[in-house]
């Protein structure tokens, strides 16, 4: 399965487990972030904290947030560290891959 800008290694059972609309949400909040801060270098501190407020804003867990995430940035469910994922591609690539799989997501047929 693929987005605009990342091949997804995943089952759509799979998908649908990562891409609930709940996390989804939370990973447009960091889309938007990462769009706001485009062209700026961001610390993991910088990163780590957007995560934990865009959580408490949605109550939503690290778990299902990191893993939606991670899969929308690297078209897998294993990677590196997110917050090292985030900082190789950068704020612009981050920002292009979520709002993709944002998209890809609402193609997924699930239960």
């Amino acid at each position: 399965m693929t987005t605009q800008s990342t091949k997804i290694n995943a089952t759509e059972k799979e998908l649908c487990k990562a891409f609930k609309p709940e996390a989804m949400t939370a990973v447009g909040d960091l889309a938007v972030y990462a769009a706001e801060h485009s062209g700026e270098t961001l610390s993991h501190e910088d990163w780590e904290n957007a995560f934990k407020d865009i959580m408490e804003k949605r109550e939503i867990k690290m778990r299902p947030f990191a893993q939606a995430v991670r899969l929308a940035l690297t078209g897998s469910k294993v990677s590196l560290p997110i917050f090292d994922v985030i900082e190789l591609l950068g704020n612009e690539k981050v920002s292009k891959r979520l709002n993709s799989a944002i998209e890809f997501a609402k193609t997924i047929e699930c239960d």
